[in-house]
């Protein structure tokens, strides 16, 4: 597994959403191949420069599109078009470095591989990489979404998350946001509920890249979900995770954290949080757990953990939230 990143139409009325974010890289191989780089009108669609494009319910698409390179600088955009038009052109604010395609794919949600894997479009020279994935979700039962996931760096590699809006023939950028520095972890998954789709995104302090550090991470996890009554995205905490908890009790955070220390390969992406956010135990308590996108993803990590480590004993629990004093 390549880690590009440390650790993812129709339309309402006359808009769509669009969110961009940043993923996990597996797979990945080097294609000497660059991306064809001759184009002599911007406003026509070639098709040379496009790494994906995705259909929308108006007969218009978005395009995931490679711009010409100036000193290095090659942007990526975003780009509606209809009927070999191009009408909207939005430049992401990661952009890569060289045309150099490399080909990966992302098996989601977050680190389990229980959805589709996913092409993932993986620009630029090693130390400068830009990795992309686009994909449909549906927000409503009206409307469609595009889901980019978007990564760069290469020691500490980081991600950022962006949501746009097609209205008017437009790009309208709804929100945003992107890893901070330090130990900061994050991703984002899609899910479904009912006949539409949300999606769960988890961020925190993971204090267990600082080795020992004797304070518990604050990972959080909220929805993203389309208010039909207000006709906007709200974003919430989220409630009934599913998570997979290490059975073995722990005298301190530091205990906890050479405990994981000695499993790498089987706890990576793991968290040391405060026993109070799990149903039956007392606050204060250090827990070592996965914070999964749902129980399928949640049974699907035990099959996992037992392969890995069969002498290792976890197990599935539910808790309402991980808010944590």
């Amino acid at each position: 597994m390549k880690k590009l990143l440390r650790r993812h139409f129709r339309v309402f009325g006359n808009t769509a959403i669009i969110i961009i974010s940043l993923l996990y890289l597996s797979g990945c191989k080097s294609d000497s191949s660059a991306l064809q780089s001759d184009h002599k009108d911007d406003s026509t669609v070639t098709g040379a420069n496009v790494l994906t494009e995705l259909q929308l319910a108006d007969n218009s698409s978005v395009q995931l599109y490679l711009a010409p390179c100036a000193s290095n600088v090659c942007p990526i955009q975003l780009r509606l078009v209809r009927n070999g038009r191009v009408l909207a052109t939005d430049s992401l604010d990661w952009s890569a470095s060289s045309r150099k395609l490399h080909e990966a794919s992302w098996t989601g949600p977050w680190h389990t591989g229980t959805g589709e894997s996913l092409p993932v479009y993986v620009l630029g020279e090693e130390n400068r990489q830009i990795g992309t994935s686009m994909e449909i979700v549906q927000m409503s039962t009206d409307a469609n979404a595009v889901f980019i996931r978007q990564s760069g760096g290469f020691e500490h590699v980081k991600q950022r998350y962006d949501l746009y809006a097609v209205k008017d023939n437009k790009f309208v950028r709804l929100w945003s946001d992107i890893e901070g520095e330090g130990p900061v972890n994050s991703d984002a998954a899609v899910v479904n509920k009912g006949s539409v789709q949300d999606i769960l995104y988890i961020k925190g302090l993971a204090t267990s890249y600082l080795d020992h550090l004797d304070v518990f991470d604050y990972p959080q996890v909220e929805r993203l979900h389309w208010s039909a009554e207000s006709s906007s995205l709200k974003q919430e905490i989220a409630h009934g995770l599913a998570v997979v908890q290490v059975v073995h009790e722990f005298s301190s955070i530091d205990a906890a954290r050479r405990f994981l220390v000695q499993k790498p390969l089987c706890l990576d992406y793991y968290w040391v949080i405060n026993g109070g956010a799990v149903s039956g135990l007392p606050k204060g308590k250090p827990v070592i757990v996965a914070i999964m996108v749902d129980k399928t993803g949640a049974e699907q990590e035990l099959i996992r953990l037992h392969e890995c480590n069969p002498d290792l004993e976890v197990r599935l629990t539910t808790i309402s939230t991980l808010e944590q004093e």
